[in-house]
Formats: C-alpha cells, structure tokens, sequence
C-alpha cells in the first residue's frame, strides 16, 4: 500500500486539475484482479499468463512475452482518450529484450483498431522505448507521430517512462526517468478521435513485452517537464535496485541423480538434499516450492513432506526421455498445493457478520473456504441444497431482459448490481446477467445485456430455474461472504456463528496451483491440490501425474473458465492414471493434445454452474480414456466434440443433468470423430427432467461407432445421432429404463447415410431413416436381464435376445448359441468390470486403430485435419477452406443439402485433384465410395472417383457441375488379388475457378460382400395448407357474460370460430375445437371448448406446453407498427397467467394479467374455458371497425395436438401469420 500512497501523492501533487483515467499499482499481493486506485475504479484483469512478483518495488505485474500474458485494462469508451490530451506513465523492467522476429520490438501497451486507429509503447531489443499514436482517415494517409527514444531501458533494470500526447501544442514528448528524452509533432490537422469500444491492454497478442511493470496511469491531460520530473522523484527510490540475482546454487554432483526435499520446516538457504533439518540447523530441505522448481534438474526427484504449500509449482526446466523430473510425496505424506491464501484479522460487525482487509481479488472467480468447507456467496434464496442440487427460485414470467417472479423479496434498489444466475428458456445451460433495475411493485428484475426475439431457447419464462447472488443485501446465511471492492474488504456471515478468527478462513488467489506449460519428461506422484487447477499446453510431452488428487479446481458462475480452471491437458504422450478430481464450476479433466491416456480415475462433481462444457472434456486425437468413473455434472458428464481416433472403454458414467435440459451423458456435435469407439461402458442415470440421453451425439457428428455399453434410466434415446451425420454405427447395446431411438435435424433433411444400428436391446420404439440399416434389434419393456436393479444385465436362458442378433462377420464372431444374442452380453456372460479401482490398479492399455466392420475406411474424410493423409495431384493447389457447420446456421440460417463441420476440400484453378490409397481391402469384394461435391464457378467441373482396385476399367468416377452440394456415389468391385483402392477427388475443368469436396466415405464392409442398396426414403404425403382464415366478425353482447366457464346459448351472438390448425396450417387428426367471441364495453369475452377422450386424463396444472390450456394471443394496438403481443394462458384447472413470451414488457403483461377475468369447467368428453379481458388494460381503445391481430391455441395433452384458429409456422403469437378480428 505504500507504492499506492506514493503514486496518488504524485498524481494529485502534479497535476491536480488533470483527469485521471485510470492508476493501477499492481500492490494487490495475488488474485488476477488490479484494483484501480483512479475514481472510475476501472479494475484491470490478468490473463492467465500474466503473474505477480513482489520485491523492494512492492507488486509488479510480470509478462512472460506471450499472447497469454496480458492485462485488460476496461476503460469504458467515455472515459478514454478522445480527442484531448493525454499521458500514460509506468515503471517498467525488461526481463527479456531479444526476440527472434523481422520486427525486433516487444509491445507493452496496445490501444487500437488497426489500422485506422492505435496508441503504441513499444521496447525495441536494443532497449530503445517507442512512442506511437497514429490515425487513418478514410481514403487518407496515415496521421500521428512515431518517437523512438535515446535513452535505453536495461534488461532487469527500471525505468519510468511518461508519454505525453499534447494536442494544444500539437507534440508528442517521451520522457525517461524524469528527463525530457525526445519530441516530436503530430501530424498537421491531427484531430482523431481516440476512442474504441473496446479495451485497452498491457502487453499485447503480437510481440507481447516480457518484464515487469511496477505501477501504471492514464491521465485525460498533458504532463509538462516538472510533473515529469515529479512523477519520477515521487517513487524512484522504490525502483532504485535492479532485480535481485537468483540464489546461489548448492554445489552438487550434476553426474548423478539428487534427492531434493521441500519443508514446512525448511530454508532456501540450505541445500535441500536432506528431509529434515539436522541437529545443528544448518543445513537441510528447501522451505519453498520456488526454490526447488529453480533447482531440479533431468533424473532428480523432489519430495515434498507434509504441509500446504501456497505457490505454484511451476519447474525451470524439462527432463530428458532417459532421465525424467520427479515431484512426489515424501513416503505418503499429506503434501498440499493450495491456491488460495489466509484471510485473517477478522473484524466483528453488526448482525452476526465479520470483515477482514482483502487486498486481493479474483473478480468473478473469488472463492472462499472456511476449515476446508466451500463457502457461499451471498445469495437469494439461501442454499439448503448442494452445489448441484442447490435451492433455486422459480420464473414466473420473463422477457428478452426482465424474470418476474412475486416471491422476490427487496425495495426498489435492493438488487441492483447483483448477478442473476438462470437456467433460461430450454434450460440447455445456465447464463449469469448483472441486474440494472428491481420494480418492487411488479416484482420485476431488469438484467443486462439483453437476449434477443431470436434466443428463444435462452430467454427466461415460466417455471425456470434461477438464483440471485453478489450484494450484500442478499448476505443473511451463515456460511455466505460478500466482498466489497470499494472497501477491498470481505464480509463473512461464519458457519455455525462461530468467530472466523477461530477457523481457517481461505480466498483463492491462484487460477493454477501446477503448471507444466512447455515442459516434458516430468512425473508427479501422490500430491495433492486445492483452489487451483493443473495446467500443460501444446507444447508438453511424455507427463505422467499418478495419483494425485486435486479438489476445487475452478470457479465462477459467470464465465466458463474451463481453459484455466481445470485439470487442463494439452500435449503429446501425457498419462493421467490413479487421480481422484472433484467440484468445479465447469469442466474438470479438460484433454487435448495426441497420445494421452485417462486411467483409473475418479472425477466427480463438475460443472456446478450449468455451463456448457461436460464435468470431462475430451478433445483431440489418439487418446485412450479407461477404467474411470466420472459421476455427477450440471449438464453433460463428458463433452467430446473435437475427439477423433480415440478410444473411450469401460467407464462407469452416471448422474448428468443435475441443472439443465436436453443432455447426454456424453455430448459432441461438428465433429470428424475419425471411428472414435465408445465401448464396454455404463452409462445410466441422467437426472435432466427434460430430453435426457445416454450417448449422444448432436448433428454433424460423422465416423463413430458405439459397441456393447448398458444404458439404463435416461428418458430418451440410449444412443442418439442427430442429422445430418455420416457412417454412424450403434452395435451390441443394452438399454433399459430409456425412450425411443430417433434423429433430429432443425432443416429435416434426415440424412444418416452410412449408418446401421445392429443387435441392440431397446425399451421402445426406433424411428430412424429407411437408408439407415436396422438389423437384429430387440424392443421390449422385458427383454429377460437377471436382475437390472442391480446391474445384472446377463440374459437369462429364455431371453428374447437370446439368439436374435445377426452374424457381423470379424466382430461378433464365436456367439455361443444358434446365432448371436442381441444386446451387450452374449448369453452366459458376464458384465465386464468398469469405473476405478484404486486399490488393485488395472493395467493400461496402449493405443492401437479399431477395425470394425462397416466403419469409414477413408482416413480425414471431412477435411477436418487439413490435406492429412492426401496425396495431392495436378495443379497441386488443394487446400482447406472453413466449413459451413450444419448447414443450416446452426437451426437459423439457410439451408444447404449437407453440413460439412469446419473445413471443406477445395480445388483450383485449373485441373487439380487429391487422393489417398485405401489398403486393408478384401478381394472380389463390392464396395460404395459416396461423396459431396459442387462447382464455385459456372463452367467447372468436381469428380469423385476411385481407381486402382483391380477391376476392369481402370477407374470409375461420377461427376457434378452443380453449385449446390450434391452426393454421388461410386460402385466397385475389387479384383481378384486387389487389397486395396485409389479414392480421388478432382477438378476437371482447367478454368480459374474452383470445385468444393467434403464428408467422403466407404464402408469396410465384411470380405465377400454384395452391394447394399438402402431403399428409397418413403415420399411423405403432406396435407395441403389451409388457407388463412378469413376476418372474423366479433360482435357485441346485448346482455352481460358471465364468466364461469359454461356458455349459456342465449349469451354468445355471432357464429363459431372453428380451431383446427397445426402450427404448420394442416389440418389436426383429433377433434376440431371451437370458440365463440364478442365484446361489450371495452371488454372482449373469448369462450373456447375443447373435445377429448377422457376428461379424467386432462392435466389440471399450470405449465404452459405440458398442461391442458388455451393460448389468447393478440397485438398492442399502439402505432402504425405493433411492438410486441400480448400473450395469456388459462388452464382447465383455472390457473391463469400473462407472459412475456410475445415481447410483451413485463409491467404491461402484468397489468393485463390481473385484469382479465378467466373461469374453466370440466365435462365428461370436453372442457370449457371462458375470458374477461378489458381491452384498456392492455391500452386498446376498443373502436367500432377496429382490426385486431390475433390468434388462439390450444394444449391438447392426450394427443400432444397444438390447435390455432391461424397456424403461424411458428409460436401462436407470431401474429404477422396469424389471422385479424375486427370488432362491431
């Protein structure tokens, strides 16, 4: 705190009229958060890469030279520069200058939208500071001023630089250590306006400045010679020294490997060769983690005994393959490495609270523990759940920007600023928005940013689940904290009321407790971490981490902070065996990387916040995950999208959905999974209330195949491909407790080409598409399992699956009885042992490619891993270009006949081609290569063909000239003594203009195999639409209605309004409904009976889509252009509500709301629903001849039937398609 004293006294003695924007001292002594010290108190943000040091100096931020490494500063565009004058200040010390680049400078600030704007200060590798502010009008040359000082800044030495923009006098002026360096003027006419929504940075992604930066400080005016010199004076002595030489190293025989030790009990002094300190106390282990990271080299091993350790273990150096690194227990020890740091001092307020001083922050990552335990932030309604079971409240209507909900306590400001947490919409993830506004009255919570109409499936309504968190106000559980960034001060409500001085009060201050980013050949055996992730990258190799266990890795509700708050993989050859991970907000095991192996470890209790990612994330390629149990997630338990060629086997994976809807327990989409197998796996228990798969994979998930896995309790599907996807294989599956087997495409082009589903057990029904090849399947509610209570899923003697499955030959070969048994078990055997055993470790098993008949055997098929494995041919000028996703803007956009994930092939100019060699191939074999292709430019010509394969042409090939998307197909048949085949695709044309090629494929089908020709999708007869209806007169009552819910004949005049749309204007199957309307007085009555079959079956309850109701749409008559439509449901229990669902702002849906007037009665084959709605409440005058948009909908649950009077291609309430009502 002294440097910040320090700096304000300078700031206010210098230039006291100036503006200060921002002042940032870097004193905060951990956490990622730099509190700014400036009145916008505009606190800045670390990147993961950026850390703190601390010396004579005080803090300092340290950038390691890499994108990573950056500091956000979030000066708001208001409060930027502009078009004033300005002066950025720092103390800053190069660490590194050298850089291997055309252009030898580091960047240390970066403000910019380049090229048309930017504010510079740049390090050149000779030392040199540059100044640089340049503006470039449109059509114009370039304007600013670039100053390249004379003085050097010294690596590991401080400097204070001051750069001043002087608009008034129309210079630029650098001044070094208090001393005018060099000057320059800015271009004549200067007068850009500086300003940018967006941020400005310390260091930058290009060429980013590695040192330390002491203190920094933005000011809205031009700095003269003596506040320079002031600025500097005011803190030189804390800057005087240079960085402090490392410490000695102890002598030691660098031949042999050495034994080094890290105590509670330690000195870095010592030589940390000996586990405990020695009688005389002079000499021993190391006391820090620092000193023994700095240390160990190729073959040591580092012990760590008993303690918890408040640093990042991060070593200087790699192994070697012959010699590895080694960080251990000392002999079972209890060795912790904690990030998070003592919070103490704790200060008694009033109402059963206390405060401690809390220099430091996390921002939305702040994360408190007390004797061990996770403490809640403040938050309403008080948690008596848990992280994943948690007390929520419930929506009772909500907008685009609003959630109502009559239970939320408070006066007009008692929310404001605090952060709503809301599984929202379709509840398929949690999102966190910042209260702006609390209407006590209505009860109505106002959040930004706002969603837009077209977030439909995020935008809260009634019946979502959400919590509010971060004010005091909400502070009244013990257990619950709040912290105060004004005060830099957090307040405790303690469990238990116990006095926090009594107990070990923990923050977090550390993202990752062990990082292992760019090293290789290191092993760590038997530690433990806490309130910190684990960290490696791209470029580390050959890890072992084995048995360690590592607990609250990450946290934060309002971002997903998977990337850094997790155990996160990255690299070639990392093995992760025997570790137990458990609670996080997101992801816990993240993995990437080639060649890692997942073994044996227990991982559970992710993703407490609901985000998107899987409690597991598995991306990359090669990887073996086995023998692991993985249990509990707040939605899907293994994310996979991005794996390809792995192996997933023999994991016990349950209990997903504990926050969200629409789910798998393992989840992936836009993916070339590249035969990816998921085999030998339980798979039960997903706890979403709503679309709950097993083994799910999303559209355009191509290349995977799924084998013998006991699937049970989920409510849907137990293996799920959504289309379009490709060569998707689902064999040899045990479901039970689970719906039926179907796909989904937004644009329903309903495309599972290459795809069979073969000898599965089912509980129920499969819809899937005729070209898909179905085979040897059971459906039954009893399929004859032992005792599937309790995991027992052998077949008993008189299964129906006994026997019922169909020979695949060279996989279910050796079936014990007349044929194979349908499901995961032949009959007599055993379920194979599953999940982590840490007592008796099983062996691990080493990568090796799968081959299971019928699997794509064109290797990169989708392009999705560039040219790999293709051979370039012609012009040589094949490349990869982005791909379309779905094809269909993710279910917005247009719709093209294929999706082609993230890369597509393309050729051109002029003839080109690529190919691959397919070998593995059986003799006098029939095989199908299918493709998608199409032109770029009129004229050319795409080909897809195959050659080489030993028949009698030399090759075979089908051609397009189309700009469409457009599969072909190619037969052939191997010769006699032929193995293999030469797949190609071309452009033929020798024009300048390019062809597209993507999602290639052909089975490797069994030896001896005849063509499969999958019959022709069945033509859908579709109903022809019904015409809009026409206006509909509604005249006036002569005689009050009387509004509970029966329709007397002598109330209603006027004629019936028939119901009989779907949404899509066909006709429904079930019995057409009526409606009756008039109005009198202002106020329009609306009668509507609905027929069923049984009205002892009718849902009596209030959730709108689930409960029998009717929908009354109509649109605010207010203006030429209608903004919004009100929306109002009544139920035949008699429940009543007015939603935000048709825009309608919540006040006004409100006050419509208690207004209208609705009854319902129930009769033996019908219900009748009757509605009072005053027009006024609505702001309607309701005039004679008026035209009223409007529409209604019925909810029939016994047949799932939505009936509209104007079916509207989509929601009732769209009444641009809906039909008119004119009033009398």
């Amino acid at each position: 705190m002294i440097k910040q004293a320090v700096l304000a006294m300078a700031l206010v003695s210098t230039i006291a009229t100036a503006d200060t924007i921002g002042s940032w001292t870097f004193d905060e002594g951990g956490g990622v958060v730099v509190f700014d010290d400036g009145p916008g108190a505009y606190h800045a943000t670390f990147g993961p890469g950026a850390a703190r040091a601390e010396g004579t100096y005080g803090g300092a931020v340290c950038l390691d030279g890499t994108p990573r490494a950056i500091v956000t500063l979030p000066v708001p565009a208001g409060k930027q520069f502009g078009r004033d004058s300005f002066t950025i200040r720092c103390w800053l010390c190069p660490t590194r200058l050298d850089i291997d680049s055309k252009y030898r400078i580091r960047r240390l600030f970066t403000f910019h939208a380049w090229p048309k704007m930017h504010v510079y200060i740049d390090v050149e590798s000779s030392g040199n500071i540059i100044a640089w502010i340049g503006h470039q009008p449109d059509g114009q040359p370039k304007r600013g001023c670039r100053l390249i000082s004379k003085g050097q800044a010294r690596r590991d030495e401080w400097t204070h630089a001051v750069v001043v923009c002087d608009r008034e006098a129309g210079k630029l002026r650098l001044y070094i250590d208090g001393v005018l360096d060099s000057e320059g003027a800015l271009s004549p006419g200067f007068d850009a306006d500086l300003t940018l929504e967006s941020p400005m940075f310390l260091g930058s992604t290009w060429q980013s400045f590695e040192g330390l930066i002491g203190e920094f400080s933005l000011t809205r005016a031009a700095t003269d010679a003596s506040q320079a010199k002031a600025s500097y004076a005011a803190s030189q002595s804390l800057y005087a020294a240079a960085l402090p030489a490392a410490a000695p190293t102890p002598v030691r025989n660098t031949t042999q490997p050495t034994a080094f030790f890290v105590s509670p009990r330690g000195n870095d002094s010592w030589s940390g060769t000996g586990a405990d300190p020695n009688a005389a106390g002079t000499d021993g282990p190391f006391r820090t983690v620092a000193r023994a990271a700095a240390i160990v080299g190729p073959g040591d091993t580092c012990s760590f005994r008993a303690g918890v350790y408040r640093e990042v273990l991060r070593p200087i150096r790699s192994g070697r393959p012959d010699a590895p690194i080694t960080f251990r227990n000392h002999d079972g020890e209890s060795a912790v490495f904690s990030g998070t740091r003592l919070v103490t001092d704790w200060r008694k307020e009033e109402d059963g609270l206390y405060s401690a001083a809390m220099p430091w922050s996390m921002g939305h990552m702040n994360q408190f523990f007390a004797d061990g335990e996770m403490l809640t932030e403040a938050r309403w309604p008080d948690n008596t759940g848990t992280l994943l079971q948690p007390t929520r409240a419930t929506v009772a209507g909500g907008s685009v920007n609003t959630i109502t909900d009559p239970n939320v306590p408070g006066d007009e400001d008692f929310w404001k600023g605090a952060w709503v947490w809301c599984a929202g919409g379709s509840s398929w993830h949690c999102w966190c928005r910042k209260v702006t506004a609390f209407d006590a009255a209505t009860k109505t919570l106002t959040f930004e940013p706002a969603f837009t109409p077209a977030d439909r499936w995020y935008i809260p309504r009634k019946g979502n689940h959400y919590v509010l968190m971060g004010t005091r106000n909400a502070l009244d559980a013990e257990g619950e904290w709040w912290l105060s960034a004004a005060e830099r001060r957090v307040y405790l409500k303690p469990p238990g009321g116990r006095d926090p001085n009594g107990m070990s009060v923990e923050a977090k201050q550390h993202l990752s407790v062990i990082d292992l980013s760019d090293r290789s050949h290191i092993r760590l055996f038997g530690l433990a971490f806490r309130g910190g992730g684990l960290m490696t990258n791209k470029a580390s190799s050959h890890l072992l981490l084995d048995g360690l266990k590592g607990e609250y890795t990450g946290h934060s509700y309002r971002h997903d902070v998977n990337a850094n708050g997790s155990v996160a993989i990255n690299g070639k050859r990392i093995d992760i065996i025997n570790c137990e991970f458990a609670h996080s907000s997101t992801t816990l095991l993240r993995l990437d990387g080639e060649d890692c192996r997942v073994a044996n470890c227990y991982v559970h209790d992710g993703d407490y916040a609901g985000q998107w990612a899987g409690t597991v994330r598995l991306r990359g390629r090669r990887h073996i995950v086995t023998r692991n149990t993985f249990r509990h997630s707040g939605r899907d338990l293994i994310s996979t999208s991005g794996l390809a060629e792995s192996i997933v086997e023999y994991n016990d994976l349950s209990h997903a959905g504990w926050l969200t809807h629409d789910l798998g327990m393992t989840y992936g989409h836009t993916t070339d999974f590249m035969n990816t197998v998921f085999r030998y796996n339980l798979v039960h228990d997903n706890m979403a209330d709503n679309c709950a798969m097993g083994i799910y994979f999303d559209h355009l998930s191509m290349n995977v195949i799924v084998h013998h896995n006991l699937i049970w309790n989920v409510g849907r599907d137990p293996v799920r491909f959504n289309n379009p996807s490709y060569f998707c294989l689902s064999y040899h599956n045990s479901a039970w407790k689970v719906g039926q087997t179907g796909t989904f495409d937004h644009s329903r082009r309903n495309d599972l080409f290459g795809s069979r589903f073969h000898n599965n057990i089912l509980c129920d029904k499969v819809k899937l598409p005729a070209h898909v090849v179905v085979r040897g399947n059971v459906v039954s509610d009893d399929p004859g399992f032992v005792d599937p209570e309790n995991r027992d899923f052998r077949l008993k003697s008189d299964a129906v699956g006994v026997d019922a499955g169909v020979p695949i030959p060279g996989f279910n070969d050796g079936w014990a009885g007349n044929a194979p048994a349908a499901g995961a078990l032949e009959h007599g055997e055993r379920v194979w042992a599953t999940g982590h055993n840490f007592d008796s470790p099983p062996p691990i098993p080493e990568w090796a490619p799968v081959n299971v008949p019928f699997m794509n055997g064109v290797f990169n098929s989708c392009f999705e891993f560039g040219l790999e494995g293709w051979d370039l041919t012609g012009q040589r000028k094949a490349k990869t270009v982005r791909g379309n996703g779905w094809g269909n803007g993710y279910g917005r956009g247009e719709v093209e006949p294929t999706g082609t994930c993230h890369g597509e092939l393309e050729l051109g100019p002029g003839t080109d081609g690529v190919q691959q060699t397919l070998a593995g191939l059986f003799p006098n074999t029939c095989y199908t290569l299918s493709g998608w292709l199409k032109v770029c430019n009129d004229g050319e010509i795409a080909e897809l063909g195959v050659g080489a394969f030993g028949g009698a042409e030399p090759e075979l090939s089908q051609q397009v000239r189309s700009a469409t998307w457009t599969r072909r197909t190619v037969e052939f048949k191997t010769g006699p003594e032929t193995r293999s085949a030469v797949v190609f695709v071309r452009k033929t044309s020798d024009g300048p203009g390019r062809v597209r090629g993507d999602n290639l494929g052909i089975p490797r089908v069994p030896a001896g195999s005849d063509w499969e020709r999958p019959p022709p999708e069945p033509v859908v007869k579709r109903a022809p639409a019904l015409p809009m209806p026409a206006p509909f007169r509604v005249k006036r009552a002569a005689h009050p209605i009387t509004i509970d819910g029966r329709i007397a004949s002598d109330e209603w005049p006027g004629t019936e309004m028939a119901l009989l749309q779907q949404p899509g204007r066909t006709r429904i199957k079930g019995a057409p409904c009526t409606a009756r309307l008039c109005q009198r007085d202002g106020v329009l009555h609306v009668a509507v009976t609905i027929p069923v079959r049984k009205a002892d079956a009718l849902k009596r309850g209030s959730s709108w889509g689930k409960d029998d109701g009717i929908e009354v749409c109509f649109v605010d008559a207010k203006g030429a252009s209608p903004a919004y439509s009100f929306a109002l449901h009544g139920f035949c229990g008699g429940a009543t509500e007015s939603v935000t669902d048709g825009g309608a702002p919540a006040d006004a849906a409100a006050r419509l709301g208690q207004a209208a007037r609705f009854a319902a009665t129930i009769s033996g084959d019908s219900w009748t629903g009757e509605w009072a709605i005053p027009l006024a409440a609505a702001e309607i005058a309701a005039l004679p001849g008026m035209p009223l948009a409007f529409n209604l909908c019925i909810h029939r649950s016994e047949s799932n039937e939505w009936i509209l009077w104007a079916g509207t291609l989509g929601p009732a309430w769209q009444l641009a398609n809906a039909g008119t009502i004119v009033l009398e």
